[in-house]
């Protein structure tokens, strides 16, 4: 099992079992270590970027996105809900390093291998964001300095992708001997069979029905996030060569 998921969750939730809670409670407190973890590396990120409010604005944001929310509560996925912890620090690991800062690249190639760990088909979903974020790095670096930028960038790329490659690497070298496409042919796993209408993408914030039980709830990005990222555009006049960079970088993420 654990060739293609990663152990990480299950093992912090039995630390949790270790330390006297019975299993129900360890298993939540797993899943809430992930909520407010990802909510706290998240927090760090954007007050290192933008300043204290914005750090409070994005991390309270990301506990009510609705994939989010989806992830946790529907799915009862704890490696997912887990794994974005790891990502914020890879980002802010990339633009620590970036300035020179050598903690930076510790952070940075950690956090994809704990990535990894957690859930390994992730460290695929969020390689090229970090690439992007990289080149948006380096864009806003100083005429002179945008080759060294972009360098030490994607230096931090490879290490942690490679460092990572014993939790993500056997999975991939592996596949052949196992039943793969009895995973994907449920239609919940098919990629063809996920595509979300435009309603369900841009959907509103609703109240849930407590009269159903095991209610569908939404999974787009939410038009209320949406609009609160595209308001960044109204600071573009406030910021410098890097800011811009960045913005347009997340943007088109």
């Amino acid at each position: 099992l654990f060739v293609f998921q990663g152990a990480l969750s299950a093992q912090l939730a039995a630390l949790l079992h270790l330390a006297g809670l019975g299993w129900p409670i360890a298993l939540n407190g797993a899943y809430l270590l992930g909520l407010v973890g990802s909510a706290l590396t998240l927090f760090l990120l954007a007050r290192d970027l933008w300043g204290e409010v914005a750090g409070w604005g994005a991390a309270v944001a990301s506990l009510f996105v609705p994939y989010h929310l989806y992830v946790t509560y529907y799915r009862g996925s704890l490696s997912e809900s887990l794994a974005w912890v790891f990502p914020p620090l890879a980002l802010w690991g990339v633009t620590r390093w970036v300035a020179g800062q050598r903690r930076g690249l510790l952070v940075g190639v950690l956090a994809l291998v704990g990535l990894a760990l957690t859930h390994p088909v992730s460290v695929y979903l969020f390689a090229p964001l970090l690439g992007v974020w990289a080149l948006a790095e380096a864009a806003g670096a100083e005429a002179g300095q945008r080759k060294a930028a972009l360098g030490r960038a994607l230096a931090l790329l490879a290490l942690g992708v490679g460092a990572s490659a014993f939790a993500w690497g056997p999975g991939l070298v592996e596949r052949g001997a196992v039943q793969l496409e009895r995973a994907t042919s449920a239609w919940v796993f098919s990629y063809r069979e996920n595509f979300l209408p435009l309603a369900q993408f841009l959907a509103w914030p609703r109240s849930a029905d407590p009269k159903l039980l095991n209610d569908w709830p939404a999974r787009g990005l939410g038009g209320l996030f949406i609009l609160a990222a595209l308001a960044a555009w109204l600071t573009w006049r406030r910021l410098d060569r890097r800011g811009r960079a960045r913005l347009i970088a997340l943007t088109a993420v």
